[in-house]
């Protein structure tokens, strides 16, 4: 009984161990074997695949290894289950073999009395054997059709396995260039900072000691003014108090007596010359004081000078930092499409059992917040190196599951070459016994 081409198979073979002289008064027993026959071709179909959720032309390489794990294990079963009939066609072969055997026995035996058996039983044994030749050749061709549709899927497995191992190569390729190319970038990136962060810094450094310098003189320049300022208030109230004193004593040397004229005109002519010699001092100190106001002068234009020096290079340093805030904004993009491409891949290489990169998920969040924040990308890297040393297990983790897969298919391989080997043997058995069958045939036309 064959159910179809698909599905399962039921095969039964009739074979009759004669009791008796001439087969008559044997028993018949049937032999039932359940062939499974299953073949699915794999489309190719566009739309979202199930397990990641994003559009795919094709099946992903997740899909695709889950699929060829399934297949590989329904192939397992089928082997098994081919194993199970060969072992019983085995069985079967040997109780043919064995009857075969203990009929050639009895045909020996009775080979002086083949004369007078009668024509019927041998046209039945004839028959007999006719049958079991027609149910031997449909066991044949039974076989012949599984074993060519196990070629079929074998050769499917092959083709699967070879496209998945380049698809897999090409994105091992395409992952390694992408990381080299990050890792250039990144040490470009940290250059730039690194210099464009010195150079800030010795400009900051330079406008300090500037600023130092510049309060210095300040100080310096008012310590003087306040001490030039003391002296002169003093010489002014020393000259008013001589003249009041002057002018005291000559009302003194007017009232006094005639007599002492002379010693007043004397008096008077020396305090003239004292006035003179202090009028002297006076104007002495008043060109000290339009020179000292004549310095103030140059220190308040140089004054002016550093103010506008300062000025300049407080606009030099916001328009380097207006510079390095664009740039830190090109290189925050930068960073997020790095993230969001390393994100990619983490989504397409993510396992079921794999939480390596699902755990690094609310770290890629954080990194693109703190990219907002300012100048903090140094960590931003950190999480970056590991989110790429995270993809590097992945990757580990597939090659040695391709690893195994390749062993497990290299095993499957030699368990159909073993299958292959018993067909054969199973086909030479045959061929014995379909000379057999002709020569016992000739023997019964000669007789």
């Amino acid at each position: 009984m064959v159910c179809s081409a698909y599905g399962w198979v039921s095969i039964a073979t009739k074979s009759a161990s004669c009791n008796g002289r001439g087969g008559r008064g044997g028993k018949v027993s049937w032999a039932f074997f359940d062939v499974f026959i299953f073949h699915r071709p794999y489309t190719r179909v566009s739309g979202v695949c199930g397990f990641c959720c994003m559009e795919f032309c094709g099946l992903c390489v997740r899909d695709r290894v889950k699929i060829w794990e399934w297949e590989f294990s329904r192939r397992q079963q089928q082997v098994e289950e081919y194993r199970i009939r060969c072992a019983k066609l085995e069985a079967a072969l040997a109780e043919h073999t064995a009857h075969e055997a203990s009929f050639t026995a009895e045909a020996d035996s009775h080979s002086q009395n083949v004369l007078a058996m009668d024509l019927d039983t041998a046209l039945l044994q004839l028959e007999q054997e006719k049958n079991k030749c027609q149910g031997l050749s449909q066991i044949n061709t039974l076989l012949h059709e599984q074993l060519e549709i196990a070629t079929e899927v074998n050769q499917t497995l092959t083709s699967d396995v070879q496209r998945l191992t380049k698809e897999w190569q090409q994105a091992r390729s395409q992952l390694l260039a992408k990381e080299s190319e990050w890792k250039e970038e990144e040490q470009y990136f940290s250059f730039y900072y690194t210099k464009e962060s010195n150079i800030l810094l010795s400009l900051w450094r330079q406008v300090l000691n500037f600023r130092h310098d510049f309060a210095n003189l300040r100080s310096y320049t008012e310590r003087e003014l306040s001490s030039f300022k003391g002296c002169i208030c003093s010489s002014i109230q020393n000259v008013t108090d001589a003249q009041i004193a002057l002018v005291n004593r000559s009302q003194r040397i007017v009232s006094e007596s005639e007599v002492d004229a002379a010693l007043k005109v004397e008096d008077y002519d020396r305090n003239k010359i004292e006035i003179t010699s202090l009028q002297e001092r006076i104007s002495e100190l008043c060109d000290k004081h339009e020179d000292i106001q004549k310095l103030l002068e140059e220190k308040e234009k140089a004054n002016s000078i550093l103010c506008s020096t300062i000025e300049k290079i407080s606009e030099s340093a916001i328009q380097t930092k207006v510079q390095s805030s664009a740039k830190e904004t090109q290189q925050e993009k930068l960073l997020s499409q790095y993230s969001k491409a390393i994100e990619d891949i983490s989504q397409v290489l993510m396992d079921d059992e794999s939480t390596e990169i699902s755990s690094i998920f609310p770290i890629l969040s954080l990194s693109s917040s703190s990219n907002q924040e300012g100048l903090q990308n140094v960590p931003n890297i950190n999480m970056l190196q590991s989110i790429v040393n995270a993809v590097k297990k992945t990757l580990t983790k597939y090659r040695k599951q391709t690893e195994e897969n390749n062993s497990k298919f290299s095993s499957l391989n030699e368990q159909t070459t073993m299958q292959q080997r018993t067909i054969e043997f199973l086909e030479d058995e045959r061929q014995k016994m379909q000379q057999l069958n002709s020569q016992l045939s000739s023997q019964f036309e000669s007789v």
